[in-house]
């Protein structure tokens, strides 16, 4: 999007830039060469003309030159082509001269008015009647030897009313805008864009745009006396009304066009790829298929590129077999938003809530996938794997580091329970419910003992593993009324967790200010995929643990989590399976990090020894499927020495 507005012909009209939007530099699209177009470039086009029935007049353009001879000079522009460059002092015939080197101009009338004989520093004005390119070509435009346009105090021009520019001696002069129509086949002939080929109606030829035969193929040539609109058996096709003489022209339907009529137009849509409309503004343009289709004119359709679909190709489809493969929701980004997420809370955001905001002009017309719970990718194709804490690391419930370790700190939240002293509801009548990344407790009855809290937070789908205690030291309490405040640390989920809601079953039965949660400590772990310490299968959602390593409970010891965060005991035999995990070679350093330093150690030390006594080579083999064995192979003097280190 940035590249094609900075190549915009001025000369079609106000250049902008386009750079601080998402998209610009994300969204590519087809600019098209000359006689191209669609958008991917594959049609042709048929070549352009003036209905020859109907009136219209040419447009003219007007310029004058402020610049100061001798030293000056411009070049005029059009269509992307350039003049050599023109000089202040050139004459008519010079700037005539130059124009003629532009294969993009066709016939033209240039007249240069004015008292000086010279292009610049005098009164000179001049004209330029386009006779073969009608409707409203480009602007012409002067530019200097840099291809810069130049400012209009130097070089103004004048291409409509708006604009006069005068002689000394003559009225003002001002550009004309051309009134004649520009379309395929000059609206006489149905136009193939698979050839570029128009294909004229009854009575009507190729011309030269002035009435007469000629060779510009665009069927502006009535050979024989027109009494009829056009029409395949019947005038407009069905499908539009007649105007009659002298224009003979059809008034189409809604959703037909053509200039007999036959041919169905295609839904329209806000434009995917298209030049700004002002700095960094795009998209609001609309046309047909969305500018990221064709339209087939036998039916009204759009064939839409790969990757978009709708009536106008308006939208993105989403990725997968099935969209988002079955396991996820395919939405808009204004749909997205509201699956937002802060901490595995619900937050859900706006997008595309303010109409025709510029940076969120794809509110309605980008999909993705969000994705269901243990599943992701762009897709929802791969699974997600237990999260959990590296146990590697140390845990403190104080700020002191005296083992000069990573100190990490547990997450603790306190709740307390208070009922209301004046009237006191009765024990076991009123209750509440804890709320925990979404998920949410049955009511919690006044009279549920402490005890009892640890496992209805475990069975919310969001807590594997906590730890209950009571500031009175006695779990047999009931919850609400004995003054005590519930501690609950939390092992599983780790680090910094979202605080616990609580919610009233009855307002009126609790001291408000006295039933609250708070947090005592915010958690500083890790809560990463495999607990860090193994790698995430996508196909089954398993993780496979790093040598050492094995599924904990949450808080370090085994457990059933599957999720890496248990460190295994030493031991000095490796299983066959641990060993294809180390793909066939065994590294003393990949070990080393896994905490058998001592061992090895030993091992480095003896192979440096013999290393230095000259006593042969050491090489490592896997050994049946009883795990591995690391040999060493000697030659002495005496004979051959074999030493097995078993692993």
């Amino acid at each position: 999007m940035a590249f094609a507005a900075s190549r915009k012909d001025p000369g079609t009209g106000q250049v902008y830039t386009y750079t601080k939007n998402w998209d610009s530099y994300m969204i590519y699209g087809c600019t098209c060469d000359a006689g191209y177009s669609g958008y991917d470039c594959s049609e042709q086009d048929c070549p352009l003309g003036d209905d020859p029935l109907t009136l219209g007049s040419e447009e003219i353009q007007v310029f004058k030159c402020e610049l100061t001879p001798p030293a000056n000079q411009f070049a005029l522009q059009y269509k992307g082509l350039t003049t050599p460059m023109i000089a202040a002092t050139a004459t008519r015939d010079v700037i005539d001269a130059a124009l003629r080197t532009l294969f993009s101009m066709q016939d033209y009338q240039l007249t240069m008015y004015g008292s000086s004989s010279t292009v610049c520093g005098g009164d000179s004005v001049v004209q330029i009647k386009f006779m073969q390119e009608f409707g409203v070509p480009q602007h012409l435009i002067a530019v200097d030897a840099s291809g810069n346009a130049i400012a209009n105090s130097y070089i103004l021009f004048s291409y409509d009313s708006t604009v006069q520019l005068s002689t000394l001696a003559q009225s003002p002069f001002t550009g004309v805008p051309g009134t004649k129509e520009n379309i395929p086949c000059s609206g006489r002939g149905s136009c193939d864009t698979t050839t570029g080929y128009c294909t004229c109606y009854t009575g009507f030829a190729t011309g030269d745009g002035n009435l007469v035969p000629g060779v510009r193929g665009d069927c502006s040539y009535p050979a024989d006396p027109i009494a009829s609109c056009p029409g395949d058996t019947i005038e407009c096709s069905g499908h539009g009304v007649c105007n009659g003489y002298p224009t003979y022209t059809c008034t189409c339907d809604n959703g037909w066009a053509s200039g007999d009529c036959s041919e169905r137009l295609c839904p329209v849509g806000y434009d995917w790829f298209a030049q700004p409309t002002a700095d960094d503004t795009a998209h609001f343009t609309r046309s047909e298929c969305s500018n990221k289709g064709t339209c087939d004119r036998e039916s009204g359709t759009c064939q839409c590129q790969e990757m978009f679909e709708g009536d106008a190709c308006e939208r993105m489809t989403c990725p997968g077999r099935t969209p988002c493969n079955g396991h996820g929701v395919c939405t808009t980004m204004s749909g997205l938003a509201e699956y937002h997420e802060t901490n595995g809370e619900s937050d859900p955001k706006s997008y595309g809530l303010i109409p025709n905001k510029k940076e969120t002009w794809d509110f309605k017309m980008v999909y993705g996938c969000a994705c269901d719970e243990n599943w992701m990718g762009y897709d929802c194709s791969k699974r997600v794997c237990p999260y959990g804490d590296d146990s590697t690391q140390y845990y403190t419930s104080s700020s002191a580091n005296t083992n000069n370790k990573v100190l990490k700190q547990l997450e603790v939240q306190s709740i307390r329970c208070e009922p209301t002293v004046s009237p006191a509801p009765v024990l076991g009548t009123y209750g509440f419910t804890l709320t925990f990344r979404d998920a949410t407790t049955p009511l919690i009855l006044s009279n549920t003992k402490i005890s009892a809290i640890q496992g209805i937070l475990e069975a919310l789908p969001t807590i594997d593993n906590v730890e209950v205690s009571s500031s009175t030291n006695d779990l047999t309490d009931n919850v609400c009324g004995a003054g005590a405040w519930i501690h609950i640390t939390f092992h599983s989920p780790s680090g910094d967790v979202p605080q616990l809601h609580l919610t009233f079953d009855n307002p009126a039965h609790f001291d408000v200010a006295g039933t609250q949660v708070f947090n005592d400590y915010t958690g500083t772990g890790d809560y990463v995929e495999c607990s860090g310490r193994g790698l995430c299968d996508r196909y089954t959602g398993t993780c496979q643990c790093f040598i050492g390593y094995g599924s904990s409970d949450g808080g370090g010891l085994k457990g059933p989590l599957n999720d890496c965060g248990y460190r295994l005991p030493y031991d000095p035999v490796l299983e066959f399976s641990d060993i294809q995990k180390l793909r066939g070679e065994f590294r003393p350093s990949t070990v080393r990090r896994h905490g058998w330093d001592e061992e090895l150690d030993t091992i480095d030390r003896e192979r440096q020894r013999e290393t230095e006594r000259g006593l042969g080579r050491r090489h490592y083999r896997p050994r049946g499927d009883l795990g591995f064995e690391r040999d060493w192979d000697q030659e002495r003097r005496d004979g051959e020495v074999e030493r097995r280190v078993r692993w």
